[in-house]
């Protein structure tokens, strides 16, 4: 498990480790979570994603097109 505080972080990460799984917040200090989803399914497109958000904006995430797997809100 790595964990990172940013999506900056999170780029480095996921293009050192290609992870299988990602959970993701929706609301990061450098970004948008759904920025982060969509260029780790560009490197890898199995990538299974949890997106994360306590703003209740589950139309978003879903309407992000091919991005998280699942989310919780």
């Amino acid at each position: 498990v790595t964990s990172v505080g940013s999506i900056a972080e999170a780029r480095v990460e996921a293009a050192r480790l290609k992870p299988s799984h990602a959970v993701v917040d929706m609301r990061l200090e450098d970004g948008n979570g759904l920025d982060l989803v969509t260029e780790m399914r560009a490197m890898s497109p199995d990538v299974r994603i949890v997106m994360l958000t306590g703003y209740g904006n589950l139309a978003t995430a879903v309407a992000s097109g091919p991005g998280p797997t699942a989310v919780l809100s």
